[in-house]
């Protein structure tokens, strides 16, 4: 009898599926009314599960072990659910020490041409099964084969925006009649900030007389830093009209629901930028980047940048930095100057020649 080796819950237009791959090959796809329908058909599915996998050390048993892990923090929702991505892909009957290196590297080059998630999401998943290593350790897996190593934090793969490509897509945006749309692409290239802050934004977070903007979250998280900050003058122009009198009204919404809103903004924009020949994954997250890789060319410090950005560290901005040719000009020039040799004095020879008696009189 065929037992299976890997199975997976996905959510499809006409309803729940379940997909279950054999040991022989085979593939089958359950269809399913809901998800607590396609729960309790995985389960019949698994009843084949050969003797040798029953009591090795599960994903699901992992799973449990994460939640009791991340209880600590302030935002458990995200490491949370990128645990359960990686339970759904392997399935939760997987033995930990049964993921090889092969699939793992699968499972990376799927988020990063399927899916589009950045190097940095792709690295942070796949950290959730080195977690889950660290657990099957604990309770007595001797043997794991190797992982491969995380994805390259690398500026070629982002795609990052050039002035022309913004101006035509703003352009297109305009004539199509999605004015909102077009401010909102400007204010998140001046201010860089992640598309979950500039939802959030109500009109109490604008002050218009100061020109300033408040990023605010009420549980700040390990990626996230509530920061005030300036605005430039262009986003002060496409953010003006939105500010309303009542102070707890959105700023940005195209809807009242922010993951809405969201989802509209980003197919008006991969729209235009599919009318305007321009081929980007992640259009709305590499606007970030293009914000602070501007910074980092400019001459910004790590720490500039952070403060900016809302990074928790200087390490995570590390790679915005890219120093002006100009500065390393003026370090060739100080080094180059006659008033930089450096001199030996008496008193400093003779400071060294001590050193030297003591150690060698307290020789052995």
């Amino acid at each position: 009898m065929a037992t299976v080796t890997k199975h997976s819950i996905s959510r499809r237009k006409s309803g729940w599926v379940v997909n279950v791959v054999y040991d022989n090959g085979t593939r089958r796809q359950l269809s399913c009314k809901s998800q607590a329908h396609a729960m309790e058909r995985l389960r019949d599915a698994l009843n084949g599960v050969s003797d040798e996998l029953i009591g090795q050390f599960t994903l699901r048993d992992a799973y449990e072990k994460a939640k009791e892990h991340y209880a600590k923090l302030a935002n458990q929702k995200s490491p949370i659910s990128q645990f359960e991505e990686v339970m759904q892909w392997f399935g939760p009957a997987m033995p930990v020490n049964r993921i090889s290196f092969a699939a793992v590297k699968k499972y990376q080059d799927h988020l990063l041409e399927k899916v589009g998630n950045s190097p940095s999401t792709v690295n942070a998943k796949v950290a959730k099964i080195r977690l889950a290593r660290d657990f099957a350790v604990q309770a007595g897996v001797k043997s794991l084969p190797p992982l491969p190593k995380n994805v390259p934090l690398s500026f070629v793969e982002k795609g990052l925006w050039t002035p022309d490509e913004l101006t035509v897509v703003v352009r297109d945006l305009s004539n199509r009649g999605y004015i909102k749309h077009a401010h909102l692409l400007l204010f998140l290239y001046e201010m860089g900030c992640r598309h979950s802050e500039a939802f959030r934004l109500r009109s109490r977070d604008i002050d218009l007389r100061k020109g300033t903007v408040h990023f605010f979250k009420p549980s700040p998280d390990h990626k996230n830093q509530n920061r005030r900050l300036p605005l430039t003058p262009q986003a002060v122009d496409v953010i003006s009209d939105y500010v309303k009198k009542d102070r707890n009204a959105p700023v940005w919404h195209f809807d009242g629901d922010m993951r809405i809103s969201h989802s509209r903004f980003d197919g008006q924009l991969r729209i235009s930028l599919e009318r305007c020949g321009i081929d980007k994954r992640r259009p709305v997250h590499t606007l970030r980047d293009t914000c602070l890789s501007r910074l980092g060319q400019a001459g910004c410090t790590a720490f500039e940048i952070m403060q900016w950005s809302g990074h928790k560290s200087v390490s995570a901005v590390s790679l915005y930095v890219q120093m002006d040719v100009s500065r390393l000009n003026k370090a060739r020039d100080i080094l180059s100057a006659t008033t930089c040799q450096p001199t030996v004095t008496k008193p400093h020879v003779a400071d060294l020649q001590q050193v030297v008696c003591n150690l060698q009189k307290n020789r052995p």
